[in-house]
């Protein structure tokens, strides 16, 4: 994939993001030549993988890194179905306010917020937090059964097309943008959340 863009194949569509792990000892060395050697446009983070807490120091001056090199930090709250996992317990799976911390952390920072699976209910405070942050969710999580009523709550710039592929089918993402009622999103909003909304968070 990296080779096809950098030959211009698929520049225009595919956006390559550095997967790095801050509880690693050379993470520092990592995110620097990603960025400025590979040209990746953004940072994975996956602390449920590589165990740590989403409030470690490293994890926190990493996020602030990227803040200060412009580039988007993502976190997945589901990656899989943990319930068949050997060692991963559902009950640990994220919702939607555990992401509040590092956000608490970084108000300034970028965030992607993606494969939102549990439950999107927030106190006054988080929703309020998450309103002035700059963050984006996307629509391939099984709980964005009420994409109106998120835009509503949240603001129709936070959310965008999101596919989780290949572990989700992509037309479900899609599809919740197409089934809007004309009266929760004009073709101007359902544009923004095909493609307008990534593309300014992105700055393309």
């Amino acid at each position: 994939m990296l080779r096809s863009v950098s030959n211009g194949r698929w520049k225009e569509r595919l956006l390559p993001f550095a997967v790095i792990n801050p509880i690693y000892s050379g993470w520092k060395r990592d995110m620097e030549e990603s960025i400025s050697k590979l040209g990746m446009k953004g940072i994975r983070l996956f602390p449920k993988y590589h165990r740590y807490e989403l409030t470690n120091p490293r994890c926190v001056e990493l996020v602030k890194r990227a803040r200060d090199r412009g580039v988007p930090v993502g976190l997945t709250l589901r990656m899989v179905d943990s319930r068949p996992s050997s060692w991963l317990d559902i009950t640990d799976e994220w919702t939607l306010k555990d992401i509040l911390p590092i956000i608490e952390a970084v108000p300034d920072g970028q965030f992607m917020i993606l494969n939102i699976a549990n439950s999107t209910a927030m106190e006054p405070e988080g929703l309020s937090l998450i309103k002035r942050a700059n963050v984006f969710m996307d629509t391939s999580g099984r709980n964005i059964i009420d994409l109106g009523g998120l835009i509503s709550t949240f603001g129709k710039e936070k959310f965008g097309f999101g596919s989780h592929s290949p572990i989700l089918d992509y037309r479900t993402g899609a599809l919740r943008i197409a089934a809007l009622r004309e009266e929760e999103a004009s073709p101007g909003i359902r544009q923004d959340l095909m493609s307008g909304n990534i593309m300014r968070f992105m700055r393309l």
